[in-house]
Parts: structure tokens; C-alpha cells; sequence
């Protein structure tokens, strides 16, 4: 069985050796075929040394403005009864082929992604349109979450086909990296950075227009006025991160420490008391409710399907898409300790919800039931 990525990032590596792990006691070979980032996009990805991994060159091309990836087959996938499953994304000139070799009945075909461009403004232009065709015609589809399953079956595709995996990231490594951490590290981090009081919000994630820097920022400045000691944190890169070493610069209660991989972002986590994510929220929901710092974002339509693993009041905040609102909100929560203290429980309470071994086992299941298809 043969999974057609265009990139594996760091984050997804934990989930294929679990899968390869979990299909290997099911007697299934798992074959991840991936490749390189855009070099455009300033991005270099490690090498992957990994039974399952064959990393192959990926060649991209601008067309009119749209991004046209091509990927190397493998011979071996086009033979009759072979199983493949690709990412559901209308620039992958590979899918094409295997969708015409699907319908030839040659090979057994999954679909996994989304369900939509959930950061399309426009959910009726002509890519979407064209995208929920051929969403229609794999054997199986693999979707993040329930929202996606929602999606595929409003779009006339059998429920029963639909595997919904829940996308996850590494969530027991960070939860061993917390437990790892003493107070000493901690208390050490602080005097680094020059933390001197318990009100410190956190921002780890990309940094470009989706995420809503600025705004963030200017809400910043507005909590920074009501709450006399508060600091925040930023990690991360993007074409942004400009805007985010500008406004450190400035004010001295706020730190910038650039990109951190891995759970070295944990101890980070670990010195803040809340999440800042007024833009678009995906994976890094599961940062938040893993380490117990509870995040606030907005109600806007741009976030990803990960968004509903945050219950509004239980969990993290969603408030209304409003700045006086947004930093309001953040402030009340740093002034009142029981209501933040809830948030976390209710981190805690669904922290292993959502883990990379469940991922794997659900993906799996959906595996066993396409190559079940006849």
C-alpha cells in the first residue's frame, strides 16, 4: 500500500512510523512516496531515514499564478491491484493519473485531506467546484475530522466510505517533555528571558497573513494597558516574523525567540499561562489543549477543521472577530484565575483525545476496508 505525499514535514513523521508500525501487525507494507519543498518557499525539510519513506524529487511549476506540482510514480503502482492513496488537492498532477487508473479499475484508490479549502474566501469559485468532482471518485476517503466527513457526505459521497482518522501531532512526547521539565529549567527560562510575573501569553505558529499579525500585536498593546505585567512569547517563522521582531524591539515585555522545533517549544508552554491565536488555527489547537495552556482565538471562517477540537468556555475561547473584544477577553482571563484554571482543566480533561496512536489506528482501519474492496 502506497501513500502519495508531495512533503512530509517534521510533525507528520511520527505519524507514519506509528501507521508502519500498525500496519505491519495487520501484514500490510506501507510505502510513504514524498519529495522537497518548493524551493521558492525558503523551507528545507530533513532528510527521512525511514524503512517506509522514498523520497523522490518534486518539481514545481507557476502557471498563471497557480502552482503546479509534479511527482514521480513508481512503476510498481500502476500494476493492476495495487492501493494508493493521495492528498486531496487540485495542483497534484499525480492524483490525475491514479484517478483515471481508478477508474479503469485498475488500482484501489483513497482520498485524504480536508474536504475543502477551508481558507478560501470563496467556496463556490471554480477550484472548489472542480474539487468536490473528483473528491467523489476514490474508493475510500481518509478525512482529518468530523467536519470533513459533514463535507463529503453533503457533497453525495457514501458515509460508509469515509474514514475520519482525526489529525493529530505528537501530543505523548509532549506531554513526556512537560513531565520531564523541572522547576529549575523553568525557573531559569524565566530569568532569560526576563519574566518576572505569571501573566505571559504565548504565540507559536507561522507567521503570514492568515495568522493576522498585526492584529495580534495591537491587541497586545491594548492587554499590555490594563494588565501591568504582562509579557508574551513568539515562536515561530514566516514572511511576517519581520513585524514580530520589529514590535520585540520596541517593548521590552515582549520576546521573540525564532523557530523552535520539536518539544523544545514545550518549556516554552510551560512558562505561559495562555494561548494567543487570533488568526487561523490548525494543529496548534493540540499545543494548546496538550499543555494545558488554554487559547483564545476569533470566530472567523478562515480556521482550519482542527478549530473544532476547541469547545468555546470549556477548553479555550472563541470570541467575537473584534479587537477591543479579542484583547478584552484575553485580559479578563489573566485577571480572573478560576476561569482560567477551568480552561485547563478542560485541557486536561480531553488532552489525550487526540493522539498520533489513535490517528494511526483509525487510518488504518480505513486501509484494511480498501484493500477489503473488490
Amino acid at each position: 500500500m502506497v501513500i502519495y505525499q508531495r512533503v512530509v514535514p517534521s510533525y507528520r513523521i511520527p505519524f507514519f512510523d506509528e501507521l508502519y508500525d500498525v500496519l505491519s501487525q495487520k501484514g500490510v507494507e506501507l510505502t510513504v512516496v514524498c519529495g522537497n519543498e518548493n524551493p521558492n518557499n525558503n523551507r528545507l525539510l530533513e532528510e527521512i531515514n525511514r524503512p517506509w519513506a522514498i523520497q523522490r524529487k518534486v518539481r514545481y511549476l507557476n502557471l498563471f499564478g497557480t502552482e503546479i506540482v509534479f511527482q514521480a510514480i513508481r512503476l510498481s503502482d500502476l500494476k493492476f491491484g495495487s492501493t494508493v492513496i493521495v492528498e486531496q488537492a487540485n495542483r497534484l498532477v499525480v492524483n490525475y493519473v491514479f484517478y483515471v487508473l481508478k477508474a479503469l479499475g485498475v488500482i484501489k484508490l483513497g482520498l485524504w485531506g480536508h474536504g475543502k479549502n477551508f481558507q478560501s474566501s470563496d467556496g463556490n469559485n471554480l477550484k472548489e467546484k472542480f474539487k468536490r468532482i473528483y473528491s467523489k471518485l476514490p474508493n475510500r476517503w481518509f478525512c482529518y475530522t468530523e467536519s470533513g466527513r459533514a463535507l463529503m457526505v453533503d457533497n453525495g459521497y457514501p458515509k460508509k466510505q469515509i474514514t475520519v482518522v482525526y489529525n493529530s501531532v505528537d501530543v505523548k512526547n509532549l506531554l513526556i517533555e512537560k513531565d520531564r521539565l523541572s522547576e529549575t529549567e523553568l525557573s531559569d527560562l524565566k530569568s532569560e528571558l526576563a519574566l518576572d510575573g505569571d501573566n505571559v501569553a504565548i504565540y507559536c505558529g507561522g507567521m503570514y497573513a492568515e495568522k493576522r499579525i498585526g492584529f495580534l500585536l495591537d491587541a497586545c498593546l491594548k492587554i499590555k494597558q490594563d494588565v501591568e505585567d504582562f509579557q508574551v512569547i513568539f515562536i515561530g517563522i514566516g514572511p511576517e516574523s519581520y513585524l514580530v521582531e520589529e514590535f520585540c524591539l520596541k517593548n521590552d515585555w515582549a520576546h521573540y525567540v525564532g523557530e523552535v522545533y520539536g518539544v523544545e517549544r514545550v518549556k516554552y508552554f510551560c512558562i505561559s499561562s495562555v494561548m494567543l491565536m487570533p488568526g487561523l488555527v490548525g494543529l496548534a489547537v493540540l499545543d494548546s489543549i496538550a499543555l494545558q495552556v488554554p487559547m483564545v482565538t476569533t470566530d472567523i471562517k478562515l480556521h482550519s477543521p482542527e478549530i473544532e477540537y476547541l469547545s468555546s468556555g470549556f477548553n479555550g475561547l472563541i470570541v467575537e472577530d473584534d479587537l477591543h473584544t479579542y484583547a478584552q477577553s484575553i485580559v479578563d482571563l489573566l485577571k480572573d484565575r478560576d476561569k482560567l484554571n477551568n480552561l485547563k482543566k478542560g485541557c486536561m480533561d480531553v488532552s489525550y483525545q487526540y493522539s498520533i496512536e489513535m490517528m494511526a489506528n483509525n487510518f488504518a482501519e480505513g486501509v484494511v476496508k480498501l484493500l477489503e474492496i473488490k
